[in-house]
């Protein structure tokens, strides 16, 4: 016992002792059954992208159907009318001359949405039932014929819609659809255009028609990623600062943009209704309703960040070592530097793939026969209607699902890799040159190989757990500070979540796949190992992990907001031009938040190299350090020493001298011994 003490100290005071921490377990497959599950999910959502790519036509997001089943601007028999228009139901008219109501059931495909009355359209006429009986008694049967003419009817005043219909619009002054009854009749959502599927239909449309201004901003935010990262290595704490104070503004910006609309009259709420694109999409109170309350949640959510800035700016100042050492690892290693723009094309070919088969799958509703009622006899064939089935439904549900763990997948395999290049140019003896060669590949294998399943298994679980497990324990460190009377009162309210969230929850972070990589253990078990690992140090380690999340939200949210702005900018070009084109955006709104979310979804790969270089660091230096303390000048860089304070420890196996121990002075310390490639830890107590 004696000796294996003196073995366990000399380690410590060697500086060049062989058991410093830097080898790998061997290497076994892990969460197989995992990996079995997520491969037959993925052959579900190919057999879905199969079905729609054969059975759908993403036309049908663009273009209506009109009574007969035709799309309008695609099939032969329409192929020179792209629009759909509502006949007036009956010949009744307002006291302004306009139709009392409008036949939603027969619509019909025209060149162009008529501008007056001046125009004929041939619309469906009312339907006429003739009874012939034949044969004598008791033996008679009836013939009964219904006939539906094409009669002539005046139109009335529309505009374009959506790019795919002609809505009623009789006020020439104003862009916005009005609170017309006609209008409703065809908004609500009984309506043939207010349900959720042609919104959805409609929304998706658009973005395709502007996926070459998506693309372009989707660049942009890429240029943004690197600049934010060469100017976090020139000025870390204004850049954080100053990209903050952006997204607050512009979000106070917007509140009060589409709060104004409650304050505003005459002329002016013309105008503001004109430009706000809202009023161009719902009937007039609906469309006022939407624009307050998205004002009210952008409003809570500037009130919620400057509450909360106090606590930002000491986690920016805390986290701005752990920039400097991340920032110099990245820039140390030149494949790193190519790993953010590499990741960034394969997350625009996964979100193309993904969103083509969502656009593919959107479009196979499929149009089914309506049927006529006439004596207590049932027609079917005369008209068509557009059907998505439940089927279809939990396919989308099932096709969304994946998609979110697709995307969660590709994070998790950016983190695993990363932590296997950091750690192997972190054991690369000082100096270190141009690091390892091909880390980035040796661990792209390594995870293919073997842990697959394990980040599977790590992205679906985080993916569910996140929303709590942040929130909660946001609040939980945010109350132990104090500072915040309201955030300490939101705490005292959540305290069972919190509770549940510490006990249950906490230990589910991407810190697991750095366990991975040195133990080769399953997810679970890497959680709990990390998390331990990391909790055990009573040092910088555990204060410092995790630190620079707010350095990474204030970049992500820098380049949405940017983005944003640059592809509503053109967009608002796009629709001056277009102004009465088949091809104007309707719902900028959603292409522009859309194509946010996808640009902010890049720039968080950029930061989670930059994020997870630094936990990485971080927990290797104490991997390090409590496997052999002295060994860690030999590979640990300056900057992390400097913000760790380390210092070797004097003496020899025998006599201790320790001029600052750390985590061996406290006997604290972590002991790792591999048994038939087995990992295990203790805790020297």
């Amino acid at each position: 016992m004696a000796a294996g003490k003196e073995n366990f100290e000399a380690r410590h005071f060697d500086e060049d002792h062989p058991f410093d921490g830097s080898g790998m377990a061997q290497r076994t497959c892990t969460d197989m059954p995992c990996l079995v599950i997520f491969i037959g999910y993925m052959i579900g959502m190919m057999c879905i992208s199969g079905y729609a790519f054969h059975k759908g036509d993403p036309r049908r997001l663009t273009h209506g159907f009109d009574y007969k089943g035709d799309l309008c601007g695609v099939d032969m028999a329409v192929a020179d009318r792209p629009l759909l228009y509502w006949c007036a139901a009956g010949s009744r008219l307002t006291d302004s001359g306009h139709p009392e109501q409008l036949d939603t059931k027969y619509p019909i495909c025209v060149e162009r949405c008529p501008m007056g009355s001046s125009e004929w359209m041939p619309c469906l006429g009312e339907s006429s039932v003739q009874v012939t009986p034949s044969g004598s008694e008791p033996f008679v049967s009836q013939r009964i014929t219904i006939t539906q003419n094409t009669v002539k009817q005046a139109s009335y005043r529309t505009r374009e819609f959506a790019g795919m219909f002609c809505v009623p619009h009789f006020n020439e002054d104003q862009e916005i659809l009005g609170d017309d009854p006609l209008v409703e009749s065809l908004l609500d959502d009984y309506g043939p255009i207010g349900n959720s599927y042609y919104r959805m239909a409609a929304a998706f449309g658009g973005l395709r028609r502007s996926w070459r201004m998506v693309l372009g901003a989707v660049v942009f935010s890429v240029f943004l990623s690197y600049l934010y990262l060469l100017l976090l290595r020139i000025a870390p704490y204004p850049t954080a600062i100053v990209s903050l104070a952006l997204v607050m503004l512009a979000t106070l910006f917007l509140s009060v943009y589409f709060l104004l609309g409650e304050v505003l009259s005459g002329d002016w709420k013309v105008s503001y209704q004109n430009n706000n694109s809202f009023y161009k999409l719902f009937a007039t109170s609906y469309a006022a309703w939407v624009s307050r309350i998205v004002g009210i949640l952008l409003l809570g959510m500037f009130f919620f960040m400057v509450c909360g800035l106090a606590a930002m700016q000491r986690a920016i100042y805390t986290a701005v070592g752990c920039v400097n050492m991340a920032v110099g690892c990245i820039f140390g290693m030149p494949s790193m530097m190519l790993t953010p723009c590499v990741e960034a094309i394969v997350k625009l070919a996964l979100w193309f793939q993904l969103f083509s088969g969502l656009t593919w799958l959107l479009a196979t509703a499929e149009m089914e026969p309506t049927s006529l009622e006439s004596r207590g006899d049932v027609v079917a064939g005369m008209t068509r209607k557009l059907v998505f089935s439940h089927e279809q439904t939990a396919m989308l549900v099932y096709y969304v699902v994946g998609t979110i763990w697709l995307v969660e997948l590709s994070k998790s395999l950016t983190t695993f890799v990363v932590s296997y290049a950091v750690i192997l140019w972190y054991y690369q003896p000082k100096p270190k040159g141009l690091g390892p060669s091909f880390p980035l590949m040796r661990g792209l294998i390594v995870c293919f190989f073997f842990h697959l399943g394990t980040l599977a298994l790590g992205s679906f679980m985080t993916a569910v757990t996140r929303p709590f497990r942040i929130t909660f324990t946001w609040l939980s460190r945010q109350s132990k500070e104090g500072g915040n009377p309201c955030i300490s009162l939101l705490a005292t309210l959540c305290t069972a979540c919190i509770s549940f969230t510490q006990r249950h929850l906490a230990f589910l972070t991407k810190d697991a796949y750095i366990d991975v990589v040195i133990s080769s253990t399953p997810f679970l078990t890497a959680a709990q190992n990390a998390f331990g690992f990391i909790k055990a140090d009573t040092g910088k380690v555990s204060s410092l992990s995790g630190s620079v999340w707010i350095i990474s939200f204030a970049v992500t949210s820098g380049v949405f907001t940017l983005s944003v702005a640059m592809l509503w900018t053109l967009l608002v070009l796009n629709d001056q031009q277009m102004k009465d084109s088949h091809y104007r955006v309707e719902n900028p709104y959603f292409v522009a938040t859309l194509s946010g979310l996808l640009s902010a979804s890049l720039a968080g790969s950029f930061m989670v190299i930059f994020e997870h270089c630094s936990d990485t660091l971080l927990y290797v230096f104490h991997w390090n350090k409590s496997h052999g303390h002295n060994t860690v000048a030999k590979y640990c860089p300056d900057e992390l020493m400097q913000l760790m304070e380390y210092k070797k420890v004097a003496g020899n196996g025998k006599s201790a001298r320790p001029e600052q121990a750390g985590n061996l002075a406290q006997r604290s310390v972590w002991e790792l011994s591999v048994r038939s490639g087995m990992v295990e830890y203790s805790i020297v107590a």
